[in-house]
């Protein structure tokens, strides 16, 4: 990943214990968005796929439904064929995060990792 993305130092901490984990950068991001930083640019691309990940308990706090409808929404608006979102976690809500998915034909841009087969 270019930038690896922590809702806390100790988010960022647990992802250093991981075997082979090499970050290029890291921001730690706590819950809100301020939108005067993030907006729309032009990137240059390190790959064909624009990639966007998620890792964390699926509760209805960590609310990652609202995730997969933005990225929906996004993709559909503009058009857009090349970005995926990856998601890793288990808990209550991810049946009803899979049946929108499955419901919206989304499953080659939204994709269920498990979190030991990725870290294999």
């Amino acid at each position: 990943a270019t930038l690896n993305v922590g809702v806390s130092q100790k988010t960022i901490d647990e992802l250093h214990k991981i075997k082979g984990y090499k970050p290029t950068q890291e921001y730690v991001l706590y819950n809100g968005v301020d939108t005067q930083k993030f907006y729309k640019q032009k990137m240059k691309k390190d790959s064909n796929t624009f990639t966007v990940g998620c890792i964390g308990n699926f509760w209805e706090t960590k609310d990652q439904l609202t995730l997969i409808k933005a990225f929906h929404h996004f993709i559909k608006q503009n058009n857009i064929t090349d970005a995926t979102l990856k998601l890793i976690g288990k808990g209550t809500t991810l049946e009803t995060c899979k049946e929108y998915v499955n419901k919206n034909n989304l499953q080659d841009q939204i994709l269920f990792l498990n979190f030991f087969k990725v870290m294999v």
